[in-house]
């Protein structure tokens, strides 16, 4: 019976009146899945009992444990949620819900159904931590059996659970599943290099049995020397860590180098006993400086405890040791998961919200992120990391992934100090901020008031998805406010160099119909969209001619001067046509070089069509005689001077710099001006040549990639 192969690790820590809660739902789900089989042709109530047997070796409440036999019943069953909430509790039936929902994506790409799988994950999660746990072993046991799965359909599932599943349980800090789900899938992707390391392993194992048996019992003896009881046993390797290291991060070059490396674990009672250990083997061995870490002092973000040190032991063998205490060795084999070993309560407490406050911050991220493979990367690159510890000058900690830098660091701190961050020491020494920090480092973030924000340029170096979203969210923010100043500057130039008026002469009601043709709030929305490109002031001003031309070029007092604007503005002669309003018909839009004819309008003025447009060719032969030869003239450019001024650290070759990179813009410098400030600080002034808001956004990319300049704005 399935029910026997479960109940043995339900005895290690439940009652007897709990163990027939369980059994009743047991009876309840096999009931439910009569009749049903896997594709590996076992009866299917033999899946959710090895979900729940995973759970309960981690000592899962109770209500987990009756959820993970219950988990598939409302998707492959007749029974619904509310048969289950009435049998067994609306908080049984929550944490059923929130599996189910992770299985019942349909969206049209691939990247969009995962992106909203993990994102429903996430927010599982964050509601309540069981659902992932019981999702964790529902993957696991489907990743043993994997092999009834039609081949195709293995490789993504493989995929997924590596570079998915496996990175959540290391963040949650389960590592018995991790390394299962990581060997499952690496051989369903790498099957040849999984034999190879799997028989490498077998090679040696003999070997390396005798070997840590023989250090064991030396440290043994040590040990009882000085009173201290341990348990020493070797550390077994996964295969696809050894991958791992041979094949994608390259530590070391053969398999054989990696086995070479000998693993112990020592277990003892205290911490106070942890670091007499470290110090016993440190006498007995010549210990390795740069494989000492104290995780105790100062513990994983995933809870992980642990003193690794290395030393070289008889031989000349290297062995890495790990020493911890017995409820650390637990927490390091089950994480999060061991919360519920230590508590009565089965809610999620402040402790457990502390350790998942990432993935509430990951789904504040998610909201921002339109595509769907950027938010899918962004969760790879914040769970598939290594950690390092640092600290501030006042001596607090701040984990942050391996190959962080400092304005990680800034930013890690505290937002504000990440965008005036303008540069950073690091032990006591300046460093560039794209400086890679190590473990025990301390740093010191220099601040200025002054400073415009952060440089688009740390994009290309900053580690973590943290910073990376929160200078992205800064570039948003400020881009808007300088592209809905560019764009009102651009706009009102051109309508008062057209029309002779501001925009306070558009009626209401039409700028209302405006917005509604280009999706905009107000004239903001407007002026931000001609800023950034999206579409162009002519695309505007065809709008705003077409509908009131008539209502402004007819007032007396401007009637004239617009007239010989607009025909400027087209760009357009007409042949025997002088001193009337010339412009372009919206039906076909022409452009320069294209064929075109003008259409003598009654009052408007003359209208510029294709000479193809079906409006043209559709005219009755009386109307036809008001149809004239038309032509292009020479395209020409406007020009706008700009003038930008930047605060700048002083040095030899900044000029240069600076006029190098606008130079290969193509853009003309009108007038360049330069005033110090101190002996070290100083203003730059510059005066250029800009025709649109898209040449203006180039400069100011540009100017960002220039080391020392401070702070850049327009005047």
């Amino acid at each position: 019976m399935p029910f026997s192969l479960l109940k043995p690790s339900l005895e290690t820590y439940f009652s007897e009146k709990d163990i027939e809660d369980i059994h009743t739902a047991f009876a309840f789900a096999k009931e439910a899945h009569k009749g049903q089989m896997r594709k590996s042709g076992e009866p299917y109530i033999e899946h959710p009992v090895a979900v729940a047997k995973t759970l309960a070796q981690m000592h899962l409440d109770k209500e987990t444990i009756i959820a993970a036999l219950l988990h598939d019943v409302p998707e492959d069953t007749s029974y619904g949620l509310d048969t289950i909430e009435k049998a067994f509790g609306e908080n049984v039936e929550q944490l059923v819900s929130g599996v189910t929902k992770l299985g019942k994506v349909r969206l049209r790409t691939p990247e969009e159904r995962q992106a909203e799988n993990i994102r429903k994950m996430m927010l599982a999660v964050a509601t309540d931590v069981r659902v992932i746990l019981i999702k964790l072993a529902d993957r696991l046991h489907n990743m043993k059996t994997i092999s009834a799965v039609h081949p195709k359909k293995q490789q993504g599932i493989a995929l997924e659970t590596i570079e998915i599943y496996a990175p959540i349980a290391h963040r949650l800090g389960i590592n018995q599943i991790k390394w299962q789900l990581e060997d499952y899938s690496f051989r369903v992707l790498e099957p040849e290099k999984y034999k190879e390391i799997e028989e490498a392993v077998k090679e040696k194992r003999q070997h390396r049995e005798e070997y840590i048996h023989k250090i064991s019992e030396k440290l043994h003896y040590h040990l009882n020397k000085e009173k201290i009881e341990a348990e020493i046993s070797g550390r077994p390797k996964n295969l696809y860590g050894i991958y791992r290291n041979v094949y994608i991060e390259k530590k070391d070059p053969t398999v054989n180098d990696v086995l070479d490396m000998y693993g112990l674990r020592v277990i003892v009672d205290t911490i106070p006993a942890c670091y007499r250990t470290l110090g016993i083997i440190h006498a007995q061995w010549k210990p390795l400086s740069n494989r000492l870490k104290d995780y105790i002092a100062v513990p994983k973000s995933n809870g992980y405890q642990s003193l690794h040190t290395g030393v070289v032991c008889d031989g000349g063998k290297i062995v890495e040791v790990q020493i911890r205490t017995h409820d650390m060795h637990y927490t390091a084999e089950y994480g999060l998961a061991a919360h519920w070993r230590y508590k009565d309560q089965s809610s999620q407490d402040a402790q457990v919200d502390e350790r998942i406050a990432w993935i509430r911050q990951l789904l504040d991220w998610q909201k921002e992120m339109q595509d769907a493979e950027d938010f899918v990367e962004s969760l790879k690159l914040d769970l598939f990391q290594d950690e390092i510890f640092v600290f501030t000058p006042k001596g607090d900690v701040k984990n942050l992934p391996l190959g962080s830098t400092p304005v990680d660091f800034a930013f890690a701190v505290h937002t504000d100090l990440g965008n005036r961050c303008i540069g950073a020491k690091v032990n006591n020494r300046m460093v560039s901020l794209d400086y890679q920090l190590k473990s025990g480092d301390i740093i010191e973030i220099m601040a200025s008031k002054a400073a415009r924000g952060p440089s688009r340029s740390w994009l290309e170096f900053v580690k973590t998805s943290s910073t990376r979203n929160k200078i992205r969210r800064w570039f948003r923010k400020d881009e808007r406010e300088e592209n809905v100043k560019t764009g009102k500057e651009i706009f009102e130039q051109e309508l008062r160099r057209i029309l002779g008026v501001g925009i306070s002469a558009i009626p209401k009601d039409k700028a209302k119909e405006l917005f509604e043709k280009f999706k905009a709030n107000d004239w903001e929305d407007i002026f931000a969209a001609i800023g950034y490109g999206h579409f162009t002031v002519r695309q505007v001003l065809d709008q705003v001619i077409e509908r009131e031309a008539d209502m402004i070029l007819n007032k007396p007092s401007k009637k004239k001067a617009p007239k010989k604007q607009i025909a400027n503005r087209a760009g357009v002669r007409v042949e025997g046509v002088q001193n009337l309003l010339i412009r372009l018909a919206p039906c076909c839009n022409p452009e320069p070089g294209q064929k075109i004819a003008g259409f003598i309008t009654r009052g408007k003025g003359v209208t510029i069509h294709q000479i193809d447009c079906k409006n043209l060719l559709g005219l009755s032969p009386e109307d036809k005689d008001r149809v004239v030869k038309a032509y292009w003239e020479e395209e020409t450019v406007t020009f706008y001077p700009i003038t930008f001024e930047m605060t700048v650290w002083d040095r030899v070759g900044l000029m240069r710099d600076i006029v190098t990179g606008i130079s290969d813009l193509g853009i003309n410098i009108h007038h360049i001006d330069y005033k110090k400030m101190n002996d070290s600080k100083g203003v730059l002034r510059l005066v250029l040549e800009i025709k649109d808001s898209k040449v203006l956004n180039d400069v100011l990319r540009s100017m960002e990639r220039v080391p020392d300049i401070m702070k850049i704005e327009r005047v």
